[in-house]
């Protein structure tokens, strides 16, 4: 069974803040599977189980979103933007864009214990990712890490940063797939 670290559910419980909504709204509409792990304070540090991660993205989903999973999308957006700020601060401050892409792996693995996060940087203002090994990823992930992606180019200086997922497990591909364009470097960011 997966396992997601502690720090991802209080990411997402801080998006829920930071929108000014309600957290105990939000877990009052957790599936049973996904409520246990909520009774008590979330360690950031601490695993747990991938079940509550979905549930949450979900009932997030539905409270502040139209109940589509497409609202999962903008919690990646914030939670570049967190990490960027946070996180992974210290990294990306002597590090270069290349340097992390390449070390995409190595940064899921403190994220999530299952799959492996594939990422290449080789084409001019394009880099691809791949997901590989978790074909039990809930759909609304899918869409955050989506998300995710964009907004960490945006924050490295990307300007007209878009992604997209090109193929998904829940489509029937063997992995989920997603690719990153920009349009410039913005002078001064990471890329330019």
């Amino acid at each position: 069974m997966a396992r997601i670290k502690g720090f991802a559910l209080r990411g997402l419980l801080k998006s829920v803040k930071d929108k000014g909504g309600s957290i105990p709204a939000v877990l009052a509409i957790l599936p049973e599977e996904a409520s246990p792990s909520f009774a008590r304070p979330i360690v950031a540090s601490g695993w747990y189980p991938y079940a509550a991660f979905a549930g949450l993205v979900r009932a997030i989903d539905r409270i502040h979103g139209k109940g589509d999973l497409l609202y999962a999308r903008d919690l990646g957006l914030a939670a570049a933007a967190r990490d960027l700020g946070g996180t992974f601060r210290i990294i990306s401050a002597v590090a270069s864009p290349k340097f992390l892409i390449e070390r995409g792996h190595m940064f899921w693995s403190k994220y999530c214990d299952t799959g492996r996060l594939v990422l290449d940087a080789s084409g001019e203002r394009l880099f691809r990712g791949r997901l590989e090994e978790f074909p039990d990823i809930d759909a609304s992930h899918c869409l955050l890490i989506e998300g995710w992606l964009e907004g960490l180019g945006h924050a490295l200086g990307a300007v007209g940063m878009a992604s997209r997922q090109l193929r998904c497990v829940h489509r029937g591909d063997p992995a989920c797939e997603f690719e990153g364009r920009w349009d410039a470097d913005r002078p001064g960011g990471w890329l330019g």
